[in-house]
């Protein structure tokens, strides 16, 4: 079976194409695919509750999610939502990274 991974830019054709994704779950090829991929998901959708992307490509660059880097970036993107900062986690075992928004 071959992998089938997510490519980092059609990232934008898939949010237009599915505005109320709440919980995503895909394969990209590294980490720097998964940064790009991250960052159009958590400003353009606005129901997200949960991404997970695991990776195969682990690269030197710092992983910029941070918990606070997450709510800035949400409260840039939909400042009239009201969100729980406390619900936000972020995980990255350099395979998978995991961020819960709810």
């Amino acid at each position: 079976m071959e992998d089938v991974y997510f490519p980092s830019y059609f990232a934008s054709k898939f949010v237009q194409r599915f505005p109320s994704l709440t919980d995503i779950e895909l394969e990209a090829f590294s980490f720097d695919n998964c940064v790009s991929i991250v960052d159009i998901f958590l400003s353009r959708l606005k129901n997200l509750s949960y991404i997970k992307i695991k990776y195969y490509l682990d690269t030197l660059l710092d992983d910029p999610f941070s918990c606070d880097y997450i709510i800035q970036k949400r409260r840039q993107t939909f400042p009239h939502s009201i969100f729980n900062e406390q619900m936000i986690n972020v995980k990255n075992n350099g395979e998978t990274i995991e961020i819960w928004l709810s």
